[in-house]
C-alpha cells in the first residue's frame, strides 16, 4: 500500500464524514485541478478494490506531494479546527502517525511546529470527554519524545506536563477492563520515561523527571511501581526506558536511598540476579548491559555495603561474565563492565 494512495482514501474519508469542511482546499493542496476529474474517477474503484493494481499504480501520477508541507498543512488544521470536529482531529493524528510509519524523518518536521506540543497536551487531558482523541494525541507524543529531541523544544517540556503525565499514570484503574484506558495509562508512563531520556541527566536540576519524583509525594509506592515494570514488563520499549529512569535514581545519591525502601532495592537486586543468569546470550546483550548498570549504581551509591544482600551470588554471576566466554557468545562491553563491577565497588571489600 502506497501512501499516496492512504492521503487519497483519507480525502474521501473526510469528504464523506463532514460537508462543511473545506474540501476544496484540502484537495487543491493535495493534487492540481487537472487532476481532480482523475481523482473523482479512481474513487469508487479504490475503495471497492484496493487490491487492483491497475488503479493503485496509477497513484502516483494522480498525486504528487511534499511530505513536509503537507505535515505542515495538518499541523495547521489541528490548531484551526473546532473542539465540535474532534473526529476529524482524530483522522489527522491517524495520518500524521502514518506518515511516522512511513518515513522517521517527518518527527523532525512536527518537532520544528511550536504548536504542536501545546495541542497535544491541551487533548492529553480530556480523557473523560474523549478518550480516543487522548489516546492518539499520547500516542503522538510518545513518537515525538525521541532520544535526539531538539534541545530548543525542551522548554515546552514544563514541570506541568511531566507532573500531569506522571498523575495520569497513577490516577487511571490498573484493573480497568477498557483496553483504550489501559493503553493510555501505558503510553503517559511510557512519554514520562521517555522525557527523562530527552534530559538525559541524573541532575535534578537538569531533569524535570527527577525533579518531579524528588518532590512527589508517593515516591515510594511509585519505586515500587517501576521495579514491577522491570520485573514483569514484555515490551521492550518500555523496560529499556524503565531501566534509563531507574539507573538515573540510582546515580543521583539525594535520590538512590529516598526513592526506594531497602527492601525494595533487594528485590530489585533479585530481579537483576534471575535475569542475568538466565538471559540467553546473543540478541539480550542490551538487557544485560542494562542490568548490569543498575547494579553498580545500586553498589556505589547507596548504603549496600552497610546493608549487603547477597553478595556471593552477585559476585559468582559478574564473574561468570566476565571469565567464562569461550565461544565468544559475551558482548565485550558487558564483559568489561562485569569486570568493572566485580573489582572496582564495595563488593571488593565484602564476604
Amino acid at each position: 500500500i502506497t501512501k499516496h494512495k492512504h492521503i487519497l482514501l483519507f480525502c474521501f474519508k473526510m469528504n464523506e464524514k463532514i460537508d462543511e469542511f473545506d474540501q476544496l482546499f484540502f484537495l487543491k493542496t493535495l493534487a492540481t485541478e487537472e487532476r481532480l476529474e482523475l481523482i473523482q474517477q479512481c474513487k469508487d474503484k479504490l475503495l471497492n478494490d484496493n487490491e487492483d493494481n491497475r488503479y493503485t499504480d496509477k497513484i502516483s501520477d494522480i498525486i504528487e506531494v511534499n511530505q513536509s508541507e503537507l505535515i505542515l498543512l495538518f499541523c495547521e488544521l489541528l490548531e484551526d479546527i473546532e473542539n465540535t470536529k474532534r473526529d476529524i482531529r482524530v483522522s489527522l493524528l491517524q495520518l500524521i502517525l502514518l506518515f511516522i510509519e512511513i518515513e522517521d524523518s517527518i518527527k523532525s518536521v512536527l518537532l520544528q511546529q511550536d504548536i504542536l506540543i501545546n495541542f497535544l497536551y491541551s487533548d492529553l487531558q480530556m480523557i473523560e470527554e474523549d478518550p480516543e482523541l487522548v489516546f492518539y494525541s499520547f500516542f503522538l507524543f510518545s513518537k515525538l519524545l525521541t532520544d535526539d529531541f531538539p534541545d530548543e523544544q525542551k522548554s515546552k517540556l514544563g514541570v506541568n506536563l511531566v507532573d500531569f503525565l506522571l498523575q495520569m499514570y497513577m490516577e487511571l484503574d490498573d484493573e480497568t477492563n477498557n483496553k483504550q484506558i489501559k493503553s493510555i495509562q501505558d503510553l503517559s508512563l511510557l512519554c514520562f520515561l521517555k522525557i527523562n531520556r530527552v534530559f538525559n541527566s541524573s541532575k535534578l536540576s537538569e531533569n524535570r523527571a527527577l525533579e518531579i519524583l524528588f518532590s512527589h509525594e508517593e515516591r515510594s509506592f511509585l519505586g515500587q511501581r517501576f521495579i514491577n515494570v522491570v520485573n514483569w514488563c514484555d515490551n521492550d520499549e518500555e523496560f529499556n526506558y524503565m531501566c534509563y529512569l531507574i539507573i538515573n535514581i540510582f546515580t543521583n545519591k539525594s535520590l538512590a536511598d529516598l526513592f526506594f525502601y531497602m527492601n525494595d532495592r533487594d528485590v530489585l537486586v533479585d530481579i537483576i540476579i534471575r535475569e542475568l543468569s538466565n538471559l540467553p546470550y546473543g540478541d539480550n546483550d542490551i538487557k544485560r548491559m542494562l542490568y548490569l548498570q543498575i547494579m553498580k549504581q545500586i553498589l556505589v551509591n547507596t548504603n549496600f555495603s552497610y546493608n549487603p544482600y547477597k553478595v556471593d551470588q552477585i559476585k559468582n554471576i559478574l564473574k561468570i561474565l566476565f571469565t567464562n566466554n569461550k565461544d565468544n557468545e559475551i558482548d565485550n562491553d558487558v564483559m568489561e563492565l562485569s569486570y568493572d563491577i566485580y573489582h572496582n565497588t564495595c563488593l571488593n571489600e565484602l564476604e
